[in-house]
């Protein structure tokens, strides 16, 4: 994984991380606090793992039993939401869930609804909704 933290498209790139997750999934940045959240999408063992873009550590914030879908930072709760999903329409265990960003006070916000695979999400942080 590399990002540019001039904001420039080009030669401006740096390598974060290698081998950090089996199956890539979404990504989301907190500026704010220099870190980024990244999902191992595999079905056998997902999880989500904060990155520290200081020094370039990754350390798993949550494992799951079913696959993590989707993931947003709320910089103004401190609160990182997702999703998960057993990837099944018929069934109905799909959820939205929010946690502090070391992983602790996980909670579900939205449970038990039904979705094939719910996708990524998007947090309305002004509020005009």
């Amino acid at each position: 994984m590399s990002y540019n933290p001039t904001g420039t498209v080009g030669s401006n790139d740096v390598l974060v991380l290698t081998n950090f997750v089996n199956v890539a999934g979404p990504i989301n940045i907190d500026l704010t606090n220099n870190r980024l959240f990244a999902i191992d999408a595999r079905a056998t063992a997902p999880k989500i793992i904060a990155i520290n873009l200081s020094n370039n550590t990754a350390t798993t914030i949550l494992t799951s039993v079913s696959v993590v879908t989707g993931i947003s930072y709320d910089s103004r709760v401190n609160k990182l939401y997702y999703t998960i999903s057993d990837g099944q329409a018929a069934t109905s265990i799909d959820q939205l869930r929010r946690m502090n960003p070391d992983g602790t006070g996980d909670e579900v916000v939205l449970g038990n609804f039904s979705a094939n695979v719910p996708g990524n999400i998007a947090l309305d942080k002004a509020n005009n909704l």
